[in-house]
């Protein structure tokens, strides 16, 4: 998969293939043709929309909209730096610039067992609850400065905390 295991979290690859694996891919979509495909250590601007089941309504509640908080502008990370959820670090590097993706993460690659709340303020992520995501993937590119949305448009998450956002990575 990679060439040297250590590229990936320390991971070996039979890690990152089992994880893998239990993220589920529910739909993937284009909104831009010719994209640069990504890699690991990319940084990424992405916009994204977080999604938790509703029991009591048999549907999703969305918790996350990268759209609705803060200044609503997509947000900029390192891939593979400990500054998302896991399941995102696992499947970005098998999109595209201009792909929009939805897929569903075990808690243990989401947010695990820590308590979590909503962005949007009206609910709590309880430990070991699942996350479906929409990501839209904007821009990938090796370098932080080679990016264009950087200073423009983006919030950049640094140390593992998002300017202006109030999401947690778990």
């Amino acid at each position: 998969m990679w060439s040297n295991p250590s590229d990936f979290h320390g991971y070996t690859n039979g890690d990152v293939s089992r994880d893998l694996s239990n993220v589920k891919v529910i739909g993937m979509s284009t909104f831009k043709r010719g994209g640069r495909q990504c890699n690991p250590r990319d940084f990424f601007t992405i916009q994204y929309k977080g999604f938790i089941e509703d029991n009591a309504r048999s549907r999703m509640k969305k918790v996350m909209d990268s759209r609705l908080v803060g200044s609503g502008k997509p947000v900029t990370f390192s891939q593979g730096t400990y500054q998302v959820f896991k399941c995102w670090d696992l499947s970005l590097i098998y999109l595209r610039e201009g792909t929009k993706t939805t897929i569903h993460c075990p808690a243990y690659l989401s947010n695990g067992g820590a308590m979590g709340y909503s962005q949007l303020g009206y609910s709590k992520i309880y430990p070991n609850t699942p996350i479906t995501f929409e990501l839209e993937v904007l821009e990938c590119k090796p370098n932080v400065s080679d990016l264009i949305s950087i200073g423009k448009k983006s919030q950049v998450w640094n140390d593992g905390r998002v300017v202006n956002s109030g999401l947690q990575a778990f």
